[in-house]
């Protein structure tokens, strides 16, 4: 791949680890591997590649999501390990190195069919079918349960940093846990997937494409329809966005527009809910059924 002028992030990093890798530093910028501020990007820009850096051992068992922990500089890894819906109790979280190296591949164990993670103040949250799982990031056995009636396919979550959202892919539904508080924010939101907490907006992709909640009243608008059924999510600011397609693709997208950026859709490798590390800019792949991560860095023309 030709090697062009690298996009360069910064990342304002002043407190608590937040959802998707990065420091939690309240409601002004709640998810910086999420997002990284708009403050913290030097140049507008168009046109984005990947290049590959590495690839992981191909032992992490159905991998659905990574998520970049800054405050320790690891990834952790989410594995079914059975089918994604069965209560089976099969599922783990593995802890990765940032250059792809397994460092223990039972980190937590005794889950479902765990998917989207993030973290809020110490504890890791979980989706694991029809629960949201917290789990301290000091002792993975200490433990809080948010059973959630009726879920189908809880799938990704954010943080503002004071609450936590989760999608129901299944239903269209949309959750928050704040202060141990189960609430449902949004319904009828067909095929619900990515959510992403940025400049104080909360962001996600369903069926129509990437949306913007109205956290008041449970609406939403869209933003884009280019990318469609959506999986993963990550804000660049300004309108700036990388999403993921779990059938193999990854976009970028720009307001109104979107670019492809990866396919391995011919090769039948899956590209499910993807990792950011803003300092660094690189994006890292779980690859589902294929059982290993792959890591690019984010590049810009």
């Amino acid at each position: 791949m030709r090697r062009i002028k690298k996009m360069r992030l910064g990342l304002i990093a002043l407190g608590m680890v937040a959802c998707n890798g990065g420091q939690n530093v309240g409601e002004e910028n709640a998810n910086p591997a999420d997002s990284a501020s708009a403050e913290a990007i030097e140049e507008v820009l168009s046109t984005m590649s990947l290049e590959p850096l590495w690839q992981s051992d191909s032992t992490l068992i159905t991998n659905e999501s990574v998520l970049y922990y800054a405050e320790g500089d690891f990834l952790l890894v989410s594995n079914i390990e059975g089918k994604p819906t069965e209560l089976d109790d099969k599922g783990s979280i593995a802890k990765v190195s940032t250059d792809g190296k397994i460092i223990d591949a039972a980190w937590a164990t005794g889950m479902n069919a765990p998917k989207g993670m993030c973290v809020l103040g110490e504890k890791l949250f979980v989706s694991d079918v029809n629960r949201v799982i917290a789990i301290s990031m000091e002792n993975t056995a200490d433990r809080d349960y948010y059973p959630i009636e009726g879920a189908q396919f809880l799938n990704d979550l954010s943080t503002d940093g004071k609450a936590v959202y989760v999608s129901d892919m299944a239903l269209g539904t949309l959750h928050r846990i704040k202060d141990g508080v189960l609430s449902l924010v949004a319904d009828s939101v067909a095929s619900l997937n990515g959510l992403c907490f940025a400049e104080n907006k909360l962001f996600g992709l369903n069926a129509e494409g990437l949306i913007e909640f109205d956290l008041q009243d449970g609406t939403y608008q869209v933003l884009n329809d280019k990318v469609q059924g959506g999986d993963g999510l990550v804000s660049l600011g300004n309108g700036k966005f990388i999403a993921s397609k779990w059938q193999g693709e990854i976009w970028f997208i720009d307001g109104e527009e979107a670019s492809q950026m990866l396919s391995s859709q011919e090769e039948g490798i899956q590209t499910a809910d993807i990792g950011f590390n803003p300092n660094t800019n690189t994006v890292y792949v779980p690859r589902f059924f294929s059982n290993y991560i792959s890591a690019f860095r984010l590049l810009s023309e």
